[in-house]
């Protein structure tokens, strides 16, 4: 999303993991579009002094990581939609006792 990759990159991208089982969007990571506090942090600690994320040949701010883990989230669905593919699904944490 930060490169701008090509529509037809992200879709074969998002349709390929899904079908992997991989997770495509916030919801199956335990995360939400709404819980801005929590993306916050998530986009900065994955832009800090230091992260691979500098080598990009632009720069990276913690709000365009932000805003690119919020428009991945409905894109991944309009796909996932698109293919008929199953919706995300949420992520449970495991406990100790259901391992």
């Amino acid at each position: 999303m930060l490169e701008g990759a090509p529509a037809s990159d992200v879709r074969e991208f998002v349709e390929f993991t899904t079908r992997l089982g991989l997770p495509t969007t916030l919801t199956e990571t335990g995360l939400r579009t709404d819980d801005t506090d929590t993306l916050r942090v998530v986009a900065d600690a994955a832009t800090a002094p230091g992260e691979t994320i500098h080598a990009m040949p632009f720069e990276v701010r913690g709000e365009d990581v932000l805003a690119a883990l919020v428009s991945v989230e409905r894109l991944a669905r309009r796909i996932r939609a698109a293919a008929k593919l199953p919706e995300p699904v949420p992520h449970v944490p495991r406990t100790k006792e259901s391992t």
